[in-house]
């Protein structure tokens, strides 16, 4: 694992085709990749708020999926939450990531969000 650069864009879009604003994201806390032999499978966009970390973006590539490269990336922003002194990361309630989250011990939150608690 490492940090989303932008020369990660192209290999992300073939998965990813709504990855939205690369440049913006690396710029910021922003994307975390997973890699398999070099090849970026995995992405985790978060982003920093005063009491939390926001999961704005958590995809796998098709060929990676069910190899628990969702779960080490999410396992990663947490670490990093906790490192960075908050205590709960925040993702929206919809999506494919919505099963790995609550599995993960989200819950929803009273504003639709799913969060856990660190």
């Amino acid at each position: 694992m490492r940090a989303g650069r932008e020369a990660d864009e192209a290999e992300l879009r073939r998965f990813v085709p709504d990855l939205g604003d690369w440049a913006t994201a690396v710029s910021a806390l922003g994307p975390l990749v997973a890699l398999t032999d070099e090849r970026v499978v995995g992405v985790a966009v978060r982003w920093p708020h005063p009491d939390h970390v926001r999961l704005e973006r958590l995809a796998v590539a098709p060929d990676a999926r069910r190899g628990g490269v969702g779960a080490r990336l999410l396992d990663a922003v947490e670490r990093e939450a906790i490192e960075a002194g908050v205590n709960a990361v925040r993702a929206a309630a919809t999506g494919g990531h919505v099963p790995l989250l609550l599995g993960h011990g989200y819950t929803h939150a009273a504003d639709g969000m799913l969060e856990r608690r660190l």
